[in-house]
């Protein structure tokens, strides 16, 4: 896959390594308000997702004073509300879901796992347990041209990530675009 250098999501990328949480959001509403492709649906569908599965550990700036047991159930942190990043996970869900099956081989193991992990960040009307299935019947039938799809693909079906090889963890970190948060992400799922 090729990497992105110097498109629309690349300040974006910046600020997600620096976990400016707050910027990121507003620039990928404003990103994805005016430029609707798969690859701004996936990243900002990623940051979301990665936000709510975070929600309550991460710690925003000036928020040091909000108690560990408050922030599950805080529905705005820093300008954040929990209920937009749920309805924008739906939004740009709804768009790479429209035609799955020509989704690149990355976007489909990255929404594939996404769902695999939180099925209930999903509306089930959007993206429900039988779709996924179909999904993973579709993987099933793939052939993985590139290595870190089809090691992503693997992780998904097995749950095992300790054969993963130091060459297919670089293939998983190379398809990925330098400093977004789905780069961080898999390097951390499969240190």
């Amino acid at each position: 896959m090729a990497q992105i250098n110097s498109s629309p999501l690349t300040e974006i990328f910046t600020l997600e390594s620096m976990e400016d949480w707050r910027s990121v959001s507003i620039k990928y509403a404003s990103l994805y308000a005016k430029i609707k492709t798969n690859e701004i649906a996936i990243h900002y569908a990623f940051f979301c997702w990665y936000l709510l599965w975070q929600w309550d550990e991460i710690c925003f700036p000036g928020e040091e004073s909000l108690p560990v047991y408050e922030r599950p159930n805080a529905e705005i942190r820093n300008g954040i509300s929990k209920t937009e990043l749920f309805s924008h996970l739906d939004e740009v869900t709804k768009h790479l879901l429209t035609t799955w099956e020509c989704l690149s081989q990355t976007y489909f193991v990255v929404l594939l796992l996404m769902h695999k992990i939180y099925p209930y960040f999903f509306k089930k009307e959007t993206f429900s347990r039988e779709l996924e299935q179909q999904m993973l019947d579709f993987a099933e039938k793939m052939s993985f041209d590139d290595v870190g799809a089809r090691i992503i693909y693997h992780y998904i079906r097995t749950k095992d990530s300790t054969q993963i090889t130091p060459y297919e963890k670089m293939a998983v970190n190379h398809i990925f675009p330098q400093n977004s948060l789905i780069q961080s992400y898999f390097t951390w799922l499969f240190e």
